[in-house]
Parts: C-alpha cells; sequence; structure tokens
C-alpha cells in the first residue's frame, strides 16, 4: 500500500513520541513484540496503523491514543487525498449505476486508456 498523508502525519508523531518517551525502535518493538522493522514502517508511513496498534502503542508510550492525530486537522493534503477519495467513489458509483451497453463499455475503456497513460 503505498504512503498516504494521514499515514506519514500518523508515523511523524509516532516517531516524536516513542523519542520524547525516551525509548528506540527496539525498545519500542520490544515492548510490543513486534520487530524493530515494522516500527520504522509505521514512522516513515510505509505501513499504516490500526486502531489497536495505535491504543497499543499509546499505552507502550504512557500517552493518549489523540496525541498520534494532533495537528491532522491541519494538514492541507489530508483534506485534498480526502476529497479525492470521494470523487473517485462516486465516479465509480455513477458508472456501475449505467445500464449495460455500449456507453458504459466505451467510458470503461476511456478510463483504462487514461489510467494506462
Amino acid at each position: 500500500m503505498p504512503k498516504t498523508p494521514s499515514s506519514i502525519h500518523l508515523g511523524s508523531n509516532l516517531r516524536d513520541l516513542r523519542q520524547q518517551a525516551g525509548l528506540t525502535m527496539a525498545e519500542l518493538g520490544e515492548k510490543l513484540e513486534i520487530p524493530h522493522q515494522q516500527i520504522q514502517r509505521y514512522e516513515t508511513g510505509l505501513n499504516a496503523m490500526s486502531a489497536s496498534m495505535l491504543y497499543r502503542l499509546s499505552q507502550a508510550l504512557g500517552c493518549d491514543v489523540r496525541r498520534f492525530y494532533a495537528g491532522l486537522e491541519e494538514n492541507p493534503e489530508i483534506e485534498r487525498t480526502h476529497n479525492l477519495h470521494w470523487t473517485t467513489l462516486e465516479m465509480a458509483e455513477r458508472l456501475e449505476a449505467l445500464p449495460e451497453g455500449e456507453l458504459k463499455d466505451g467510458l470503461k475503456l476511456v478510463i483504462s486508456a487514461l489510467g494506462n497513460s
């Protein structure tokens, strides 16, 4: 899965919170019984953190889980990505709602060609 603005933001906050707690990636990984490489993937935003992992991290770091989300609403890239996602879903739903036939098939070809360019 590619990095997303929200996974990068949460990962950056994880790194800050881990450093404030005075822990290395290896020490935090040991507390959670996960490899330190996984902590690194979280911190760089390469892997998204599940809600349960965020809770476990907050417990291990002794902080409120909301600290991971601090500043998220101020990130304009998050809003742009969110809007793009919903626009894409809306377009897909409209395409799927079209009756089967030449128009729908033609639109699918155009979309496919755009994706390959």
